[in-house]
């Protein structure tokens, strides 16, 4: 999936992901371990989602992990206010 259409011309994200983006605004509690686990393509220790989640004791502390799914551009029209790194310049 091409997260950032705005950068090279690709499509919108699929409706999946406008649906996890809704999610992470009204979860009462955000799993950011469980969200990187399903992210992946194996299956992760526990203790490797643990340690996922050590960052956030609390969900207070969980306000930046639930702003990133709003900074994906939501078609390839939209475009940043800021110009983006190029690709591999970071």
């Amino acid at each position: 999936m091409d997260i950032e259409p705005a950068r090279g011309g690709g499509s919108p994200p699929p409706d999946a992901f406008f649906t996890w983006q809704q999610f992470s605004q009204t979860v009462p509690v955000l799993p950011v371990g469980g969200i990187v686990s399903r992210g992946c393509t194996t299956t992760l220790a526990p203790e490797v989602v643990a340690a996922y989640d050590a960052p956030f004791p609390e969900e207070r502390f969980k306000a930046g992990a639930r702003q990133f799914p709003l900074l994906v551009p939501r078609s390839p029209t939209i475009r940043h206010r800021r110009p983006t790194v190029p690709h591999g310049k970071c």
